[in-house]
């Protein structure tokens, strides 16, 4: 290399493109890390308006209330209980995702006033009769997955990663029901802005958007979507969730989230 060559290499290192911090490229399993981080606030109660729609085109309006809470150790419990219709009225469910122990889920059926406690399996099942499973609600432990960058794209005018992951073990496949998902994370906040997922066969099964996200003001770093909007690719069918009531929440009652408490009204 002549001594031209060399000067030109030298300024191209100097004053060469250089990643921002939301450009650079991070570990694959970091980033689903930090997507499920943002919206693990310490509490929060919230009522929310489900809009159902089947394959055949027939129309349900659901109105729940929820109430949630993230522990010290990063373990989070969500109970969802049907306000509208009234024949619905006071089915419940408590989902409890744990780090470092299996999940557990209950239901509660007022019909026969009974609280049940459902298997790990039971994680693929519809959450409240939406295209979304328990487990979309969950959330799942990164470590469990296998993760990889597919690239980037721009969701909603907003640039992504693309990360695929696939399950760690048969277990994980069976219990979630995916062969793989694809999630899109904005690169400025590490929210989840897309999710889709394939069935065990590795067809397509359903795609998630998650719009209208606003920060958290009472905890930094925080966001919820106020607009949750899932269609069901292999059967038909949609749900739109929006969000009608936010209430930040510092610290919840543990005697609030047993399951004793579903058979409560609030």
């Amino acid at each position: 290399m002549n001594r031209n060559l060399r000067l030109l290499a030298v300024l191209l290192l100097l004053v060469g493109p250089r990643l921002t911090a939301a450009e650079a490229p991070k570990d694959p399993a970091a980033l689903i890390e930090a997507s499920r981080q943002t919206v693990l606030m310490a509490g929060a109660r919230i009522d929310y308006r489900f809009d159902l729609v089947s394959a055949s085109g027939s129309k349900r309006l659901r109105r729940v209330s929820s109430l949630f809470r993230t522990d010290a150790g990063g373990d989070t419990t969500r109970l969802a209980r049907y306000e509208y219709p009234e024949d619905a009225r006071g089915l419940a469910t408590l989902l409890a995702e744990h780090r470092s122990r299996d999940n557990e889920l209950w239901v509660y059926v007022p019909a026969v006033k009974k609280t049940r406690r459902l298997v790990a399996d039971n994680e693929r099942d519809s959450f409240l009769g939406t295209v979304l499973s328990n487990g979309d609600v969950l959330g799942y432990k990164t470590a469990q997955w296998t993760h990889a960058a597919n690239g980037e794209e721009v969701i909603d005018g907003r640039p992504c990663w693309r990360i695929v992951s696939t399950p760690g073990s048969e277990a994980v496949k069976r219990a979630s029901g995916y062969s793989r998902r694809e999630t899109w994370i904005a690169q400025d906040t590490s929210v989840v802005l897309q999710m889709s997922a394939w069935d065990e066969a590795d067809r397509p099964l359903k795609t998630i958007h998650y719009r209208d996200l606003k920060p958290v003001a009472e905890q930094a770093g925080k966001w919820l979507p106020y607009r949750i909007e899932a269609d069901n690719l292999a059967g038909g069918g949609s749900t739109l969730i929006a969000v009608e009531r936010f209430e930040f929440v510092a610290k919840v009652d543990d005697e609030a989230l047993l399951p004793s408490s579903l058979a409560d009204e609030p």
